[in-house]
Protein backbone atom coordinates (compact mmCIF):
# COMPACT_ATOMS: atom_id res chain seq x y z
CA UNK A 1 0.00 0.00 0.00
CA UNK A 2 2.68 2.41 0.70
CA UNK A 3 4.87 1.72 -1.89
CA UNK A 4 1.79 2.37 -4.53
CA UNK A 5 1.16 5.84 -2.74
CA UNK A 6 5.58 5.95 -3.12
CA UNK A 7 4.79 5.91 -7.04
CA UNK A 8 2.97 9.19 -6.95
CA UNK A 9 5.73 11.29 -5.51
CA UNK A 10 7.55 12.00 -8.84
CA UNK A 11 3.97 13.65 -10.35
CA UNK A 12 3.76 15.86 -6.96
CA UNK A 13 7.01 16.42 -6.72
CA UNK A 14 6.93 17.90 -10.54
CA UNK A 15 3.65 19.60 -9.77
CA UNK A 16 4.97 21.52 -6.89
CA UNK A 17 7.95 22.27 -8.96
CA UNK A 18 5.74 23.65 -12.36
CA UNK A 19 3.30 25.59 -9.29
CA UNK A 20 6.43 26.79 -7.46
CA UNK A 21 7.77 28.59 -11.02
CA UNK A 22 4.87 29.83 -12.05
CA UNK A 23 4.32 31.79 -8.38
CA UNK A 24 7.72 33.74 -9.23
CA UNK A 25 7.56 37.20 -11.71
CA UNK A 26 9.37 36.19 -14.23
CA UNK A 27 11.57 32.77 -15.53
CA UNK A 28 14.63 31.37 -14.28
CA UNK A 29 17.87 33.11 -16.47
CA UNK A 30 18.35 29.32 -17.30
CA UNK A 31 15.57 29.21 -19.31
CA UNK A 32 15.05 32.41 -20.49
CA UNK A 33 16.69 31.31 -24.07
CA UNK A 34 14.52 28.50 -24.87
CA UNK A 35 11.06 28.42 -26.67
CA UNK A 36 8.44 28.99 -24.30
CA UNK A 37 5.95 25.84 -26.16
CA UNK A 38 9.39 24.03 -26.33
CA UNK A 39 9.79 24.26 -21.84
CA UNK A 40 5.98 23.79 -21.51
CA UNK A 41 5.65 20.86 -23.84
CA UNK A 42 8.91 18.98 -22.17
CA UNK A 43 7.85 19.63 -18.64
CA UNK A 44 3.68 18.37 -19.39
CA UNK A 45 5.21 15.57 -21.18
CA UNK A 46 7.19 14.51 -18.03
CA UNK A 47 4.60 15.32 -16.03
CA UNK A 48 2.00 12.87 -17.90
CA UNK A 49 5.16 10.01 -18.11
CA UNK A 50 4.67 10.65 -14.09
CA UNK A 51 1.26 10.80 -13.49
CA UNK A 52 1.06 7.22 -16.23
CA UNK A 53 3.83 5.89 -13.73
CA UNK A 54 1.27 7.06 -10.67
CA UNK A 55 -2.11 5.41 -12.03
CA UNK A 56 -0.34 1.79 -13.48
CA UNK A 57 1.39 1.26 -10.29
CA UNK A 58 -1.68 1.70 -8.62
CA UNK A 59 -4.22 0.17 -10.47
CA UNK A 60 -1.49 -2.55 -12.54
CA UNK A 61 -3.23 -2.69 -16.01
CA UNK A 62 -2.76 -5.37 -18.06
CA UNK A 63 -0.31 -4.73 -20.82
CA UNK A 64 -1.28 -2.65 -23.60
CA UNK A 65 -4.31 -1.22 -21.35
CA UNK A 66 -4.46 2.61 -22.51
CA UNK A 67 -6.73 3.85 -19.49
CA UNK A 68 -3.67 4.66 -17.65
CA UNK A 69 -2.19 6.44 -20.35
CA UNK A 70 -4.91 8.64 -21.20
CA UNK A 71 -5.72 9.76 -18.13
CA UNK A 72 -2.82 10.80 -17.40
CA UNK A 73 -2.88 13.21 -20.48
CA UNK A 74 -6.39 14.41 -19.03
CA UNK A 75 -4.74 15.04 -15.28
CA UNK A 76 -2.15 16.61 -16.97
CA UNK A 77 -3.96 18.79 -19.47
CA UNK A 78 -6.72 20.06 -16.18
CA UNK A 79 -3.23 20.86 -14.39
CA UNK A 80 -2.06 22.73 -17.14
CA UNK A 81 -5.16 25.00 -17.29
CA UNK A 82 -5.15 25.25 -13.59
CA UNK A 83 -1.99 26.23 -13.70
CA UNK A 84 -2.47 28.92 -16.83
CA UNK A 85 -4.95 30.16 -14.36
CA UNK A 86 -3.03 30.81 -11.52
CA UNK A 87 -0.44 32.89 -13.45
CA UNK A 88 -3.13 35.01 -14.43
CA UNK A 89 -3.03 36.41 -10.64
CA UNK A 90 0.84 36.50 -10.65
CA UNK A 91 2.67 40.09 -11.28
CA UNK A 92 4.29 39.70 -14.37
CA UNK A 93 3.16 36.39 -16.05
CA UNK A 94 -0.57 36.02 -18.14
CA UNK A 95 -2.65 33.33 -18.92
CA UNK A 96 -2.46 32.18 -22.32
CA UNK A 97 -4.22 29.30 -23.80
CA UNK A 98 -1.50 29.11 -26.12
CA UNK A 99 0.97 27.65 -23.45
CA UNK A 100 -2.04 25.51 -22.34
CA UNK A 101 -2.36 24.13 -25.77
CA UNK A 102 1.42 23.50 -25.73
CA UNK A 103 0.63 21.64 -22.46
CA UNK A 104 -1.36 19.20 -23.58
CA UNK A 105 0.42 18.89 -26.52
CA UNK A 106 3.36 17.42 -24.65
CA UNK A 107 1.09 15.26 -22.74
CA UNK A 108 -0.09 13.89 -25.80
CA UNK A 109 3.08 12.92 -27.38
CA UNK A 110 4.22 11.48 -23.87
CA UNK A 111 0.99 9.07 -24.40
CA UNK A 112 1.61 8.39 -27.99
CA UNK A 113 5.16 7.29 -26.84
CA UNK A 114 3.88 5.23 -24.05
CA UNK A 115 1.18 3.82 -26.16
CA UNK A 116 3.76 2.79 -29.15
CA UNK A 117 6.32 1.17 -26.58
CA UNK A 118 3.51 -0.65 -24.69
CA UNK A 119 2.45 -2.29 -28.13
CA UNK A 120 5.89 -2.97 -29.42
CA UNK A 121 6.83 -4.95 -25.78
CA UNK A 122 3.04 -6.76 -26.28
CA UNK A 123 4.36 -7.45 -30.01
CA UNK A 124 7.87 -8.63 -28.82
CA UNK A 125 9.77 -6.14 -30.64
CA UNK A 126 12.94 -5.66 -28.62
CA UNK A 127 13.32 -9.33 -27.87
CA UNK A 128 15.86 -11.38 -29.64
Amino acid sequence: MVRRALCWLPALALMGAIAYSSHQSEWPSAVKGAPDWLLHGGVYAALAGALHFGCAQRLRPAPGERRCVWSAVLMASLYGASDEWHQGFIAGRDAAVGDWAADTVGAVLMAVLLTTASFAASEGVWED
